[in-house]
């Protein structure tokens, strides 16, 4: 009965929130139609200050209202301002909360790549497209084979997105899996980790390619939950007590950081690169829940 009873009040809370942060948006909306530089650049600052807000109610919702422990590693970086690339592991719909619940106080701005059906959720489509989350729409291989063409609407929502970041601060996150590592996929997929599926660097490739401005620090962000399959319904009744979140500041080769996917040396580096990071995600992910749970 506790359960349900935190399920709802937390649901209420989230609702509650994004009403209150659209209708601060909503106040100031009508000066898009200006086509002034400035009236933007401000009203982009101003819907990033209220999302913080929002990322910090989701915080006090996850703590006090689901009751869950995140344990969470010292931000290793000296400013919370800057161009951050997050590489995390994806596990569960939880996890977009357990990453709003520690940015307001160790990031700027979170955004994520994104799938693009998730605009069909009322005021999440709203705040996703002031806040520019790349939105990709994934197409099966039977699609691509007869439509090459498919692959190049991704890159030009990637390139778009990379240009309009690279004006301000931002912490992005590449779920590099692409889907949550449930059971029933990592076993679908023969995946050579225990914990994880294999990460795919298409994506993250192109936006680094695409910035204008440098990215100042990448960060890898590994999840850790009890049990290796969690449900978001669990976390949602306050079922799973403890997450872990561990932070790390990696580096990324310098010829790396641009070049073309298409070239097959530079593809191969850029994969083999971010395969050793999941390589030691995996190790971490069994080590913690041996120490922690």
């Amino acid at each position: 009965m506790l359960g349900y009873l935190r399920l709802i009040t937390f649901s209420v809370w989230v609702i509650t929130s994004s009403i209150l942060w659209l209708v601060f948006i909503l106040i100031l909306s009508p000066l898009l139609i200006l086509p002034i530089n400035s009236v933007y650049s401000f009203l982009y600052k101003y819907a990033q200050f209220l999302s913080k807000w929002w990322s910090i109610a989701q915080y006090l919702g996850v703590k006090y209202i689901i009751g869950t422990t995140v344990v969470c590693d010292k931000f290793p970086y000296k400013t919370t301002k800057g161009r951050f690339i997050i590489l995390s592991n994806h596990l569960s719909n939880a996890d977009p909360f357990i990453l709003f619940h520690i940015a307001p106080y160790t990031l700027s701005c979170i955004r994520c790549f994104a799938k693009v059906s998730l605009l069909w959720v009322p005021l999440l489509n709203l705040g996703m497209y002031l806040m520019n989350f790349p939105l990709l729409k994934r197409y099966s291989k039977a699609a691509l084979s007869q439509n090459p063409d498919l692959r190049y609407r991704d890159q030009n929502t990637i390139r778009h997105s990379a240009e309009r970041l690279s004006k301000t601060h931002f912490s992005l996150v590449h779920f590099s899996e692409g889907t949550r590592a449930t059971r029933g996929k990592r076993e679908q997929t023969n995946t050579p980790f225990k914990n994880l599926l294999p990460p795919k660097a298409g994506g993250l490739a192109l936006f680094l390619n695409d910035m204008t401005k440098p990215v100042d620090a990448y960060f890898d962000v590994t999840l850790v939950y009890p049990d290796n399959d969690p449900h978001l319904l669990d976390f949602l009744r306050g079922k799973i007590k403890k997450i872990v979140v561990h932070i790390r500041q990696i580096n990324i080769p310098d010829n790396l950081k641009h070049g073309s996917y298409q070239d097959p040396h530079y593809r191969e580096s850029f994969k083999e690169w971010l395969n050793t990071i999941w390589e030691e995600k995996d190790t971490l992910i069994t080590q913690i829940r041996l120490r922690d749970f």
